[in-house]
Formats: C-alpha cells, structure tokens, sequence
C-alpha cells in the first residue's frame, strides 16, 4: 500500500474513527474544520480544551496548545504513540491506519521513494533551524497605553475593528502608534512603535519605556499577525508575505477571518521564519513586498549603485523566492504602477488588491517558471 494513496483513501469519517482509536474525541466542526481533543498533548486528552484542529481539505492537524505543531495521519499517530510510551515507526503507523478503516495492508508494497525522500528532507530541514530564545513580556504592560485610534490609519484602510483585534494603542508621550507583538503561539514577545513625528527618525522602532527598557526582540525569529492569520494558512495552505504590520491589518479589515497576510517586520526573511511557514504544509508562498523608488531605501547602496529601481526590487523578491524554491509554489503579486514610494500592494483598495492578487506571477512551481 502506496502512503499517499492510503491517504487519499481516507474520508472524513476515517479520520474520526481513527482519533477516537487513538483516545480522543470529535468535539466540535464545521464546513472547513474539525476539532478534536487534544490527544498529542496530554495523555488524558479530554482534560483540556479542545486544541486539535484537523482541515478537512487535506486532512492536516494543527495543535493548539503551546507548540502549533502539525502533523499529517501518520504523523498524528506516531506523536500520541509516543505521549503513550510506544514507538511506531512509519510502517506501525500505517497499518494502524489500514486497521482502523478496514483496508488490506501489504508491507511489501509500501514503496513511495519521491514522498518519503521529501518528507525526511523536510523533516531534517526543519529540525536544522534555529530556536532563538524570545522574552516574554505581560500582556498587562500594554494597561498604560491609551485605547485611540490614528486618522491617518483609518484614512489607510485600517478598520477600528481590525485595530481592536490586533491590539493597537497610542502613546501620547512618544506621540506614537503602538503595536503589540505576539508570536504564533499568542505570546507577546515585544512591542513596536510607529512614530508620527516626521522628525522622530525612522518610522518604525522598538518601543523605549520611561525607565529605558527597550521591548524589542529578533525580527528574525517571527511574522507579525502570524498568531491570528495561522489557522487559516494552514488550512488553505498559502500565505501571502508582506513587509509591514499596516498590510497585515490593511488585509484584516478587507477579509477578516480569512485574511491570509503576514509581515517581515522588513525585507529580510529568514531560515527561521521560512521553516515556520513550511511546517504549516504551505503549497504557495504569495511574495507582496513594497517598491522603493530611492536606492537610500536600501541598506547596502554600494551593491545596488549601478542598478535601477525596477532590478534592486527583482533582488529582493528573488532573495526571498530562492528560500523556499523547492519547496512550495512560489509567486509575486507586482504593481507596475506604483503610486508613490515604498507603496504595497495593500495599500489602495480590496478591489485593487484583489485585481493585483489575481493577476500574481508564477516564479517557481509546478513546471512554469516567469521571468517577471
């Protein structure tokens, strides 16, 4: 029996059948999504919240509770194994499989080696990232800031729904617009502050409180929205990558709970952030980074000296697209017409959004390759 085959064998029911072998419970669902108890953390599943989620357009797991781990059937099978203190190897996981559902099991036909070659690469590839200690702060030390909502982003397609959702405050003293920053497992690992003087510097910054306690943390190391957007990413298996938290919640208050946007927190990605975003089983990554008119909008001028605006921004999208080559689809939603610098393609409209979403370019994936 062929893994992937046995996988496309399996309904919905099959799936239920198996969690409640494995001790859990089908707790609640709906058109998309099926919530089960949390059985791959903690053996007395049905003595926490109900944290499993299982998508029902590919049957991918996510676990809520603390670790946001994902798993495939066989995967899910393996990990409560384990909780339980048995080993199941991948072949134990299968027949269990077969067992549950009443399918014939032959060992010596499992042979999917492109499969099993992408998933132990992935698996390495994974397990090679960095794990970069974050702080984490009190969500209790956001009390002090005001509840008051900026014209200038509401006139910039941020909803005070949106605003609310994500927490977005105002320090009167520092005369900024502050963000809390949660990482994907709802924990605020720093605060970032946009700076509403023109003469204050640079628009985005770590906030500094009275006392001189800088909240900033590794940009590297994280997405900002991920901790609402994750659910969704990994059910439609796409993400859309952005540079600011404004497209973040410029994409929120077009789409709400659908809204598949997440930022850079800047142009860079990371090994780290990448990985994030491969463990959620993405099959498209949406690359939608800002175009920059001036070249001092880059840090290492010299490099780009002799190049135009138009090939530094191919740099940078390529930069980003070569990170994940291999492993997903990837494209780029391009705005020709830019109407002013450092422009995103969030920043106008749903409907241009969307007109721009729809007409994204295909740069690696599935045989067809553009040059942009």
């Amino acid at each position: 029996m062929d893994a992937q085959l046995l996988k496309s064998k399996l309904t919905e029911k099959d799936i239920v059948k198996i969690v409640n072998k494995l001790g859990g419970e089908l707790r609640s669902e709906n058109a998309n999504e099926m919530i089960f108890d949390s059985i791959t953390y903690d053996i007395n599943a049905s003595g926490h919240k109900p944290k499993l989620y299982c998508y029902k357009s590919n049957f991918t797991f996510v676990e809520f509770h603390l670790s946001m781990e994902t798993f495939d059937i066989f995967e899910l099978i393996k990990e409560r194994k384990r909780l339980l203190g048995e080993r199941y190897t991948f072949i134990d996981c299968m027949k269990f499989v077969c067992n549950c559902v009443g399918i014939d099991f032959r060992a010596d036909t499992i042979v999917n080696s492109n499969t099993n070659f992408i998933n132990s690469n992935l698996k390495r590839f994974m397990n090679n990232s960095s794990n970069d200690s974050l702080t984490v702060y009190d969500d209790e030390i956001l009390n002090k800031f005001e509840h008051w909502y900026h014209q200038s982003w509401l006139d910039d397609h941020i909803s005070i729904e949106t605003m609310d959702k994500y927490g977005i405050l105002y320090y009167d003293y520092g005369n900024q617009i502050i963000i809390p920053c949660h990482n994907q497992y709802n924990q605020l690992i720093g605060i970032r502050a946009r700076n509403l003087d023109p003469e204050a510097g640079a628009k985005y910054i770590p906030y500094k409180d009275m006392n001189g306690t800088w909240y900033k943390f590794n940009v590297g190391s994280t997405f900002y929205g991920l901790n609402h957007t994750i659910s969704n990413i990994a059910r439609i298996k796409k993400v859309i990558i952005c540079e600011s938290e404004k497209a973040v919640l410029q994409g929120d208050t077009y789409f709400g709970d659908n809204n598949i946007i997440v930022g850079m927190y800047g142009s860079a990605m990371t090994k780290t952030k990448r990985n994030i975003l491969l463990g959620l089983g993405i099959e498209e990554v949406i690359i939608a980074i800002d175009f920059d008119y001036e070249k001092e909008a880059y840090h290492d001028e010299e490099a780009y000296e002799e190049l135009t605006p138009w090939e530094i921004y191919e740099k940078k999208v390529y930069k980003i697209a070569d990170m994940f080559k291999g492993w997903c689809n990837v494209s780029v939603i391009v705005d020709y017409h830019p109407e002013y610098d450092g422009a995103c393609v969030t920043d106008y409209s749903k409907e241009k959004f969307l007109e721009l979403y729809k007409n994204r370019l295909s740069i690696y994936g599935k045989g067809n390759e553009y040059e942009m």
